[in-house]
């Protein structure tokens, strides 16, 4: 059974996102963003061409939040979540 993607809540007014909303305070941030960005790295520097696709929209994900490797991780993970790859013959 296909798990639902839970809605995650913005406190009103706060001009947060709901990831950035969620995001735990203090040195906690900066160790998150330096391993999310050791995972993109990673990432990136794959070159499998079925996994090119995935790669694009984890750099828009960077490019939506350049500042914030933790938030383009989250995302691009939560939208790739149960995608195949590209060139498995799966639609």
């Amino acid at each position: 059974m296909p798990m639902q993607q839970a809605a995650l809540p913005t406190p009103a007014g706060s001009g947060q996102s709901p990831l950035e909303a969620r995001m735990p305070p203090g040195d906690d941030v900066a160790a998150m963003r330096r391993q999310a960005a050791e995972i993109i790295e990673a990432i990136l520097s794959g070159t499998d061409p079925r996994y090119a696709r995935a790669r694009d929209e984890l750099r828009g994900h960077l490019a939506a939040h350049p500042r914030h490797p933790e938030l383009a991780l989250a995302e691009h993970l939560l939208r790739i979540r149960g995608l195949p790859p590209t060139g498995t013959g799966c639609p």
